[in-house]
Order: C-alpha cells, then sequence, then structure tokens
C-alpha cells in the first residue's frame, strides 16, 4: 500500500469527479486496500450523493506527500 496512518495524501482517481485533486488526511484502515480519510478542504460530495468530511478511500485513488527520508546533500569541490 502507498499510503500510512497520519498521511496527507492528493486524490487521484475520485469516485465523484470534483474530488480530484482534493487534500486529505488518512486516519484507519477501512478495509484491506482502502482507508478512512478525511479532507482538509472541508465538505465534499460522497458517491452516494451525500455532502461528507470523512470517507473511505482506495489506496490506489490516493498519492501520498512524502518528503525523502534523508535530503540530498549537496557536492562541494575540496580545495587542493
Amino acid at each position: 500500500m502507498r499510503c500510512k496512518v497520519g498521511d496527507l495524501a492528493f486524490i487521484v482517481k475520485p469516485d465523484v469527479e470534483s474530488n480530484l485533486g482534493v487534500l486529505v488526511e488518512v486516519l484507519r484502515p477501512a478495509r484491506p486496500g482502502a482507508w478512512s480519510v478525511r479532507s482538509l478542504c472541508g465538505l465534499r460530495p460522497a458517491s452516494d450523493g451525500t455532502m461528507r468530511v470523512e470517507a473511505v478511500a482506495l489506496d490506489v485513488a490516493l498519492r501520498p506527500l512524502r518528503g525523502n527520508a534523508r535530503p540530498k546533500r549537496r557536492k562541494y569541490a575540496t580545495a587542493p
């Protein structure tokens, strides 16, 4: 799975087209391959027509935002 609990993620494959690109927080596993998520953009339309802040999203529908574990080090020339 790409996401883990506590990640921030973008929705990249939404059930409802207007949710494309919405930023969410991954809360907990909902079922195998899916997460309970909370919208950080307020109420959003769900596939059943209701407006929700929390919903279930498939892991493949989310792209987590994470920095590199270690930043790249710059290489500098050394004095001769």
